[in-house]
């Protein structure tokens, strides 16, 4: 600090800039990547069970020089090989590997920026995507909901409340996690995902739920986002913290079904693919109508068996308050007319629960909306707050092909809402690698 401060003193004698002033970030961000464990950049905390902080800025793929490099361009001084076994990886600087591990982990170390420089860009991410070993173990079990009676009554252990009802548990693992697995764009692509399809023990009691609600979301972070959007709807936790468990067709909640329009899938305005509005202004994706179709159409569910309560299930006909599994079909509860969706999607009259669900969720992946609002979350989640049309517009082009390459590598299995695609694009876009940029377009 002595030495950089009477630099910049000499510089400011001579009248030129110190270097350090035209990116004020890259030494912070340097000094992480020397720093043994920065992982604890993920101690920023929470809303509802876990919340959002932390990453990186945005600028393009590639990669850089080799810090360990003797000639100007960049390339090794020891000879390579004239037949070499297999392709040279191409070199990322230092720095790149530090924003890099900022946007996909929970913080760099050491380790983790000498593995992205060593394999580059697109190889780490080809392998993280392929990771596990992140799971949410701790809590209660379903006993709290197969017990008639008062669980925490008298005799209860002093801790029995938090340890069975709250999602306190699973915040002391998500740390752990975060600061131990491997798993790290895993776990980023996960906690992103609750951000968005938000559930919380401020009005869902019981761990065991939570618990399984947030270990299917690391399981699906790189599947397909119509898989995610099928499991949160059957979800009991979603069921209860949303309301449309037990719906019935003589007066259905409408609560999930807006939610899933504007918060899950495709948002309040008709988006271009680049995420502005369809004709330069907001013009409104649904109405009231078009919500209340939603919520007839999504009636027909209860509770998977296996709950119990002291004065029987309620209402008459469901099943009780469980959480162990997905929500189970409930014909008579179903509404039987039928319903004209978005993206000119109808659920025939007479349809099943199931299928009813399956329109639903053709419907909404077919919108020309989904794309640019979820892809533009994404972003925002890992890399950059405010990232310029074009990029939400590639981010887009991989959503909706379900397919995306880069680096050498081919992500995705070609369907529509491919997440891998998606988070490849979003990570390895010329607006996240390379040099951050000077403009504000960096994650808050």
């Amino acid at each position: 600090r002595i030495e950089e401060e009477a630099g910049a003193r000499r510089a400011r004698r001579r009248g030129a800039r110190p270097p350090s002033m035209f990116f004020p970030d890259l030494r912070r961000l340097a000094a992480l990547g020397r720093r043994p464990a920065t992982r604890a950049a993920a101690a920023c905390a929470v809303a509802a069970l876990l919340a959002a902080c932390g990453g990186g800025g945005g600028a393009p793929a590639g990669n850089g020089p080799d810090p360990t490099a003797s000639t100007p361009g960049g390339g090794s001084s020891t000879p390579t090989s004239p037949t070499p076994a297999t392709p040279t990886t191409p070199s990322m600087s230092t720095l790149d590997a530090v924003r890099l591990a900022q946007q996909a982990s929970f913080g760099p170390n050491e380790a983790l920026v000498a593995d992205i420089a060593g394999q580059g860009a697109a190889a780490w991410v080809a392998g993280q995507i392929t990771r596990t070993g992140s799971r949410y173990t701790l809590g209660g079990s379903d006993a709290v909901h197969r017990s008639s009676g008062a669980f925490c009554g008298d005799g209860a252990d002093d801790n029995c409340w938090r340890d069975n009802f709250t999602g306190i548990p699973l915040l002391w693992e998500f740390y752990r996690n975060a600061i131990g697995q491997p798993d790290q764009l895993r776990q980023r692509v996960a906690w992103a995902l609750q951000q968005i399809l938000v559930v919380s023990d401020r009005e869902v009691f019981g761990t065991y739920g939570l618990r399984n609600y947030q270990n299917r979301l690391l399981e699906l972070a790189f599947g397909n986002y119509r898989e995610v959007l099928r499991a949160v709807t059957l979800s009991p936790v979603m069921g209860d913290y949303l309301n449309h468990v037990n719906n019935h067709y003589n007066a259905p909640n409408e609560n999930y079904a807006r939610e899933l329009l504007q918060l899950f899938a495709i948002g309040t305005c008709e988006l271009q693919p680049d995420g502005s509005f369809v004709g330069g202004s907001c013009k409104p994706t649904y109405n009231n109508d078009t919500v209340r179709a939603y919520a007839y159409a999504l009636t027909g569910w209860t509770y998977p068996a296996g709950g119990s309560a002291s004065g029987g299930c309620w209402p008459r006909g469901t099943n009780c308050r469980y959480y162990g599994g997905l929500m189970t079909a409930l014909p008579a509860f179903r509404d039987p007319a039928e319903r004209r969706l978005l993206s000119g999607v109808t659920v025939p009259a007479g349809s099943t629960a199931d299928q009813a669900l399956n329109a639903v969720l053709d419907s909404l992946m077919a919108h020309p909306s989904m794309a640019p609002f979820i892809g533009r979350q994404l972003i925002q989640h890992l890399v950059s707050s405010n990232p310029s049309p074009a990029y939400v517009q590639r981010v887009s082009q991989a959503f909706t092909a379900g397919r995306h390459t880069a680096g050498g590598q081919t992500f995705g299995q070609g369907q529509r809402g491919d997440l891998a695609a998606t988070v490849a694009a979003v990570l390895l876009d010329e607006e996240a690698r390379g040099a951050p940029p000077r403009s504000p377009g960096a994650r808050l």
